[in-house]
């Protein structure tokens, strides 16, 4: 064998085992940004819960979710691991973007998934 193609099997040698070495890396943030999307839109199906909750009272959020079961969520499960940020608030009164639910998704412990008064979205990594 060659200089050259023992060189070569040397280098592959050690590409391979740097790839396996980093492969459950990948593969832990491939499952992490799996759950993500889902997670957001879990958080921002309570915010809509909580917006048709407040065009029915007068632009105000209930002061408990127990208030929203069952005419806007099935069950009051669909709120375990959220905090309502804003209770009894007048939306119109909220600063802009204020947030008014926060969700720590129980599959994502490094992640607060916050709903804001525009019902937008926002994944924060503590």
């Amino acid at each position: 064998m060659t200089k050259k193609a023992k060189i070569a099997i040397t280098g592959l040698a050690i590409f391979a085992i740097l790839c396996a070495l980093t492969l459950p890396i990948f593969r832990t943030l491939n499952h992490d940004s799996e759950h993500q999307p889902a997670s957001l839109a879990h958080a921002k199906e309570g915010g809509i819960a909580l917006r048709l909750y407040a065009e029915d009272h007068q632009g105000t959020l209930p002061t408990t979710f127990t208030e929203l079961v069952p005419k806007y969520v099935p069950d009051a499960k669909f709120f375990d691991h959220m905090t309502l940020v804003t209770p009894n608030a007048k939306l119109e009164t909220l600063p802009e973007r204020s947030v008014i639910l926060q969700y720590s998704p129980p599959e994502h412990k490094d992640a607060v998934i916050l709903v804001r008064s525009d019902f937008s979205g926002e994944i924060v990594h503590q």
